[in-house]
């Protein structure tokens, strides 16, 4: 299975996913690819990740922003007979630039807010957090759910 997470930076995408890990990690086996761990250009390299690594693992994630909805298309379409979650993360804008001054790494403000406004929100995402509302656990919950659901 492969689970794509969107989102802008600062909205807990990848607080969520490492969480994700650790829970599929009790029922099979899991590997993240995360933007923060590659330099450009990001998505050609997920694409190639992914075609590497289709079938060698029971759950493949991806972490990082796709905001633009070809990304999120190339990515669900190369994923081929794999079945694909989109997790649509999400929080307003003040939030996400407040999470950010408080990251190890944090990325420069005009950065979030260019990318909050290029965000292209997936078109029939199958799982939608809101962070502001919902809990870690919470939002890991809600994934399961739909991976049980499709599975």
């Amino acid at each position: 299975m492969v689970i794509m997470f969107c989102g802008i930076p600062g909205c807990g995408k990848t607080t969520i996913a490492k969480q994700l890990v650790e829970n599929l990690q009790k029922v099979g086996t899991v590997k993240r690819f995360t933007s923060d761990e590659l330099k450009p250009p990001v998505y050609e390299k997920f694409f190639k990740l992914l075609k590497e690594n289709l079938g060698k693992f029971n759950f493949l994630i991806f972490d990082a922003t796709f905001y633009k909805k070809r990304w999120q298309k190339k990515l669900v379409a190369l994923a081929k007979g794999e079945k694909a979650i989109t997790v649509y993360v999400y929080c307003s804008l003040k939030t996400a630039i407040e999470r950010n001054k408080s990251r190890k790494s944090h990325i420069p403000e005009q950065a979030i807010r260019s990318i909050s406004r290029k965000m292209e929100a997936p078109e029939n995402p199958e799982v939608i957090i809101n962070t502001e509302s919902l809990s870690t656990n919470e939002s890991v919950e809600e994934i399961i759910k739909e991976i049980k659901k499709v599975t």
